[in-house]
Formats: structure tokens, C-alpha cells, sequence
């Protein structure tokens, strides 16, 4: 019998097989390819006619398929590069193809060679289809290589949900000579065409996105501030906003120490963008430069962001940090859920407000930042800890200590820091900064009102506590004998640990 060979499968077969993996892939990222006619998808879901994906099901796809590209299986670039015969089979059938990856591989390069390096031949191939986009994700290396987003295009951009800018390094370059910013893509026209014959040169329509999820670079942001966009003015459906890599005086060298209009990007310009967005629930501010000229105590702006449910800050500034806390209005009742704080020099700065967030995430916060300072102002529930340089035991027994003398004698409780606290997950990739000992002391001495014997009702008596009744260790942990375990689960409602 004659060997066969993976170019010798019919068309019709690998047609079926390739259809299979392409359901298969969009199950696992949750992707919904359905019709483009999405304004009357809308429509008919608003009259309950019809079943579609929830606000935050669609956003998590758009996560998840954000990492999936990157991977070698992805779909169905993988398959196409077996052989031209499955290439041409794949390429056969447009609705595979639902998601296009342009990728610029390069070698070791001098970083003035990367600095310049623009993207204007891939946009503008991207610009003639941008009417039946969904989803526009541009990750580079350099902040000057991300396009300004225009004011008009050349169409119109009515299914364009999700926008995420990003880059690795927020640093500009700087003219010493003609005392400006260096941006490789200050010159890239979305509209320009030499060819008047093309599908790209149309009726000029303005750039009016109905965005979901915007992940925008500073610069862009701080450009459309600047000259007055009409897009950037206000988001209806915006659902989460992320502004990020945007370092204009902290170059690297690449920039001397400078004062100019493009480095001006006010903290409270972006605050009015957030608190005029209806619907924005998750807010991230990361490696940001914002400007915050102090303004007189009694002229300071007010914003109302209890609309928000989560508001994170990675690697900024703690005068930003304060700026932001200072200002904004942040009621017990309000619908802001998580707070979290990822590599923030010198957070220990801050003077924090009551905290009344019911969860609280500290990440990679550097030793002299002093946990138990920011712990004394928050009130929540539910505290993580991941890699805290300055995490130790004697944060946990802090934790554990009474703030008052009082008993039940005098017909009061004891009361704790972070007295509501009954959630604990901590995470350690390197040797574990904490004993089993001061977690043991932890439990016992906030458990003090907690009826163990009692396996119906303590849990729910423990809701706000100070009894815990969860502890996760995850990374690197203690060792934890067999006594010590069944004396936590004895006390606990749940009790996880990596072994």
C-alpha cells in the first residue's frame, strides 16, 4: 500500500478536520464569531429575542485572545504553515481568518534602529478593512512606535469594540537641537493615498468608536487632550480603561530633564474623562507620568468615581497615588469592590483615606513600603499579598492584636485592625517571609467569637469578621506538619496551601 502523505488529503476532508479545530479554538477563548451585523444583534438582545455573551464575557475573550496569538498553536496560522496544500484549503475559507496577527520579527538591533522603527505599512494595509473590525491590539517595543489615533479615517469604524495600545518601554526621545520629541509616527497619515482608485480613498467620516475596553499610551491620550478630539471626549459603553507607558522625563537617558506641552498629561483631565463614563467598572493606571500641580485645598476638583468596582495602580509615582485619593469621592456603599497597588515606589508616602474597598491586593511593593501603615486604613474583607519585600510576622501580628483592652465584660466586642478581615491569600515565589506559628496566632486570637462546635452557622456569624475563615499560601510556603493542618482546617472554612 502506497505511503500517504498529509499533502494527498482531499480538500473536502481537511475542509471538515479545519472546521472542527476552529470551533474547538474559539470554545476555549470563549469567542463568539457570529454575524458582523452587530447593531442588529444588539437590537434584537435589547428585546430579548436573542441569547449573547454578557459585557464581561466579552471582555475576558478579548484577554484571552490577546495571549492566544502569541502562541505557536494559534489557529489557523499554525495549520497553514505545514504545507501550501493545507495553506491553500485554509485560505479557501475567509471566516477562518477572523483574526489577523501581523508580526515584525527582528534580531539584535541597535536601539536607535528600533527607536525609529514605525508601523505605517501594516496600519494602512489594516485601514481599508477597519469598518468590520472588532478588536485593534498593537503591542510594540518603543512608545514613539504607536500611532496617534486619529480624528477621522477614511471609514467609518461601527463594530470596533476593544483598542489596546501598548508598548514595553513609555520612554520619548528628545531632539536636544530642536528642542522637541522624537515620534517615529507624528508623520503617518491614516487617510493618505496615492492612488485615488483604491478602496481607501472615501468620504472622510470621523473616528467615533463605541468602545468597551480602550487600552491607551499616554501619549495618545495626552495628543487628544491636547488638540481637542472629539472621540477621546466621551464613551457611552466604556467598560474598562487602561492608560499606561507614558515616561517623558524619566528617558533613560534618551531624554534630558525638560519641561514642554507633550509632557503635560493632567491627572485630573483624565479624572473628568473617567467620571463622565457612565458605565467605565475598572480603572488601571500603569507606569504613567501624570502632571498634579498642587491646587489650594479649598479649590481643589471633586470627582465621584463610586461607580467604579476596580481601580489599579502599577508602578506610579505616590504623589499621583495621593493626587488621585485626594480628590475622589470613594463612599462605604459605593460600588467599588478592589483596590490594588502593583510595584508603587515609596507607597508608604501616602496618606491613605479610610479605605472601605472590600478588597484589598498589594503586589511586588518594594521593603521600605510599610504594609502596616496602608493595612490601618482599609476595612475590606478580603487581603492579598504577593511578593511584599517588607511582608513578615510581624505584620500578621499586628493583625492579630486588639486595639483596645475591651472585653465582653463591658458589653463590648474586641475589635481588630482591619477588624472585617477574613479572607487571607498570600503568594511568595522565594522563601516564605512568614511562620506557621504567627498564622496560627492570627486565627486563634481574631477567632475568639467564633463557635467552632458550631459547623452550620460560624461561618455565617464570621461574614465581616474579625473571625478569618479562609487562608490560601500559594509559592514558596512553610513547612506544615500534620498537627498544624488539622489544627487549621479544625478552624477554618478553608484552608489551601502549595505543598
Amino acid at each position: 500500500m502506497a505511503a500517504t502523505s498529509i499533502d494527498s488529503l482531499p480538500p473536502e476532508i481537511l475542509s471538515v478536520i479545519f472546521k472542527y479545530v476552529y470551533a474547538a479554538q474559539a470554545v476555549d477563548l470563549g469567542c463568539n464569531y457570529g454575524d458582523d451585523n452587530e447593531e442588529e444583534e444588539e437590537d434584537l438582545d435589547k428585546n430579548g429575542s436573542v441569547s449573547s455573551p454578557t459585557d464581561a464575557d466579552e471582555i475576558n475573550m478579548v484577554s484571552k485572545l490577546s495571549s492566544a496569538v502569541k502562541e505557536p498553536w494559534f489557529f489557523p496560522y499554525a495549520l497553514a504553515a505545514v504545507c501550501h496544500h493545507w495553506e491553500d484549503v485554509l485560505s479557501s475559507t475567509p471566516r477562518f481568518w477572523n483574526t489577523v496577527l501581523i508580526r515584525l520579527n527582528r534580531g539584535e538591533a541597535e536601539i536607535e534602529r528600533i527607536w525609529r522603527c514605525a508601523l505605517p505599512g501594516s496600519l494602512r494595509a489594516l485601514v481599508p478593512h477597519l469598518h468590520r473590525c472588532r478588536t485593534l491590539w498593537v503591542d510594540v517595543t518603543m512608545n514613539v512606535s504607536i500611532p496617534i489615533l486619529p480624528g477621522f479615517l477614511p471609514c467609518a469604524t461601527p463594530l470596533l469594540r476593544h483598542v489596546n495600545l501598548t508598548c514595553l518601554n513609555g520612554s520619548l526621545g528628545w531632539d536636544e537641537d530642536k528642542r522637541e520629541h522624537t515620534f517615529s509616527m507624528d508623520s503617518f497619515n491614516w487617510t493618505d493615498d496615492s492612488d485615488s482608485d483604491s478602496d481607501v480613498a472615501r468620504e472622510i467620516v470621523e473616528f467615533k468608536p463605541r468602545l468597551k475596553t480602550l487600552g491607551i499610551d499616554g501619549r495618545n491620550l495626552q495628543r487628544a487632550f491636547a488638540e481637542d478630539k472629539h472621540w477621546i471626549k466621551k464613551f457611552d459603553n466604556l467598560q474598562e480603561l487602561t492608560i499606561a507607558y507614558y515616561q517623558p522625563i524619566i528617558a533613560h537617558g534618551l531624554s534630558k530633564p525638560h519641561t514642554c506641552d507633550a509632557c503635560g498629561l493632567s491627572i485630573y483631565s483624565v479624572l473628568e474623562l473617567v467620571q463622565s463614563s457612565p458605565r467605565l467598572t475598572h480603572l488601571q493606571f500603569r507606569f504613567v507620568t501624570f502632571l498634579a500641580p498642587p491646587i489650594p485645598q479649598e479649590l481643589l476638583p471633586t470627582y465621584d468615581l463610586s461607580a467604579l468596582q476596580r481601580i489599579t495602580f502599577v508602578d506610579i509615582q505616590p504623589n499621583i497615588i495621593q493626587a488621585v485619593l485626594n480628590v475622589c469621592h470613594f463612599s462605604e456603599d459605593s460600588e467599588l469592590q478592589t483596590l490594588i497597588f502593583g510595584r508603587c515606589p515609596r507607597l508608604g508616602d501616602v496618606e491613605f483615606p479610610p479605605l472601605p474597598m472590600a478588597s484589598l491586593q498589594l503586589y511586588s511593593l518594594a521593603e521600605d513600603v510599610d504594609l502596616r501603615g496602608i493595612l490601618h486604613r482599609w476595612g475590606g474583607q478580603y487581603l492579598v499579598i504577593h511578593d511584599c519585600a517588607s511582608f513578615s510576622d510581624s505584620v500578621l501580628n499586628m493583625l492579630s492584636a486588639p486595639e483596645d483592652d475591651n472585653d465582653d465584660d463591658d458589653g463590648r466586642r474586641l475589635s481588630f485592625p482591619c477588624n472585617a478581615l477574613n479572607v487571607l491569600s498570600l503568594h511568595f515565589k522565594d522563601s516564605p517571609p512568614y511562620s506557621i506559628g504567627a498564622l496560627k496566632e492570627l486565627v486563634g486570637s481574631r477567632g475568639i467569637y467564633g463557635d467552632y462546635n458550631d459547623d452550620r452557622n460560624w461561618i455565617e456569624h464570621a461574614a465581616w469578621g474579625p473571625v478569618i475563615h479562609t487562608i490560601r499560601l500559594s509559592g514558596k510556603v512553610p513547612h506544615i506538619s500534620m498537627e498544624d493542618e488539622t489544627w487549621f482546617h479544625r478552624r477554618l472554612a478553608q484552608f489551601v496551601y502549595e505543598s
